[in-house]
């Protein structure tokens, strides 16, 4: 312990006792119910709650800074009016349509008071799934969340951004499921032609190889 005041370092010791006033005065941080909301490789997201009371943690340990949704990551279907206050920065961030939108730094931890009504829901069965990621060979990568899929209501299926392929060039891959890899060997894929492909993932056929090409309007014609 260094006791020369001139000698300690400030910021540390400011920042362990915004921490300790924050475990004080969140009930929910020392008695609260604890669950896990989101995690994969870098992200971890849960909330500890007692009756009156909830706290958010967002952890990103990873080297990027992550966009998240918590309205989406709670999969919560009936909007409400959220409010996020940082215990630990001066930082509030309020709900917008249904969608509460924030960056995670890379290697950062972030904690919320939670106020508006903010609860997990499980998926549909046609949904099944929270979060689905593409990882595979190039133009893919197999370490990173980079190619995340959007699940389209009408479908019920999950879709890729268009990639550009090579035709006759084998691509590799496979899907992760709420941070949990598609289990067996990896899927292919081999294009026929050049051009932007979307790659599909239906939940009631996790195994099913579905590979779009996107059509190209002929603009002379």
């Amino acid at each position: 312990m260094i006791w020369e005041e001139e000698k300690q370092n400030q910021d540390i010791l400011s920042h362990y006792k915004t921490l300790i006033d924050a475990r004080n005065d969140q009930p929910a941080l020392t008695q609260g119910d604890f669950n896990v909301i989101y995690s994969d490789d870098d992200v971890l997201v849960f909330e500890r709650s007692v009756p009156q009371d909830k706290v958010l943690v967002v952890m990103n340990l990873g080297e990027e800074d992550r966009k998240l949704d918590i309205i989406d990551l709670y999969n919560q279907q009936t909007p409400n009016k959220v409010q996020l206050t940082s215990l630990l920065e001066k930082e509030k961030l309020k709900s917008h349509k249904g969608t509460l939108e924030m960056t995670s730094e890379a290697v950062s931890v972030a904690i919320y008071d939670v106020k508006g009504k903010l609860r997990y829901e499980a998926p549909t069965e046609e949904k099944k799934y929270n979060k689905v990621v593409l990882r595979g060979s190039a133009p893919f990568d197999w370490s990173s969340d980079a190619n995340m899929l959007t699940f389209d209501e009408k479908e019920a299926r999950w879709k890729s951004e268009p990639m550009e392929l090579t035709a006759g060039e084998t691509v590799e891959y496979k899907f992760v499921r709420d941070g949990e890899w598609l289990e067996g060997d990896n899927l292919r894929f081999t294009p026929e032609a050049d051009g932007e492909y979307i790659f599909i993932f239906d939940p009631q056929n996790e195994y099913q190889v579905t590979v779009e090409q996107v059509q190209v309007k002929n603009e002379a014609a």
